[in-house]
């Protein structure tokens, strides 16, 4: 299961606007959050986050020992440059947590592997951004490279078609990373390891709200 993500949306205008048809530079800047390991949580917590993309959920269909979680917010600038030219400003901020349940001590085996399991996930993250980066030149021209009026109500569609790009470029490339250990053949992989700590620890009353179909699959 792809780690859950949460976006917001904020969009300013700084007007006058040009006459005449415009084209558009972008500027990116991605702000990397500190990343947090939380322990807080239990099994039956995380399993019930994990089913609906963050806490508090109400209900869950797989076992979740442990869930990355990265909230970003994104902001768009526009200023008017000389003669058809503007200049975009565009900031991701980043609030990556990992969660790992607190029924696997510290310094036990299955803990270094769920949270290596997430940390992975966490490094996808920044790889996917890091390629919306690269494709931030396409994206703006696709979306603000127009021959049209350069009205507001024009300046708006072109914001949230370049967001809409944006993400699904960011998705586009992501998910098939997260796809690499989100998979039958890579959970059967973790479960055998650690002379089956994991299976021992769901085995135990406090897990018990976890469907038994999924034992033994670590959570995303």
């Amino acid at each position: 299961m792809p780690p859950a993500r949460f976006i917001t949306l904020w969009l300013s205008c700084l007007c006058s606007l040009p006459a005449a048809a415009w084209q558009a530079q972008n500027r990116l800047q991605i702000d990397h959050g500190k990343l947090t390991i939380d322990r807080s949580k239990s099994i039956a917590e995380i399993t019930r986050a994990q089913a609906s993309g963050g806490f508090k959920a109400t209900q869950g269909a797989d076992i979740g020992l442990g869930l990355f979680q990265s909230r970003m917010t994104a902001s768009v600038e526009i200023k008017p440059l000389t003669g058809d030219r503007l200049a975009l400003s565009t900031r991701i901020q980043t609030t990556p947590v990992i969660y790992v349940a607190r029924e696997f001590a510290e310094d036990s085996c299955a803990y270094k592997l769920i949270l290596g399991h997430e940390w992975q996930h966490y490094l996808f993250d920044r790889e996917a951004l890091r390629h919306v980066h690269t494709e931030l030149p396409r994206l703006t021209a696709d979306a603000f490279n127009r021959d049209a009026p350069v009205t507001q109500a024009n300046l708006e569609n072109a914001k949230r078609s370049f967001m809409q790009r944006l993400t699904h470029t960011y998705d586009g490339f992501a998910f098939p990373l997260h796809a690499r250990i989100d998979n039958p053949e890579a959970y059967a992989a973790l479960s055998r390891q650690c002379n089956g700590e994991i299976g021992k620890q769901l085995g135990k009353p406090s897990a018990a709200q976890a469907p038994k179909n999924a034992v033994g699959t670590p959570g995303t």
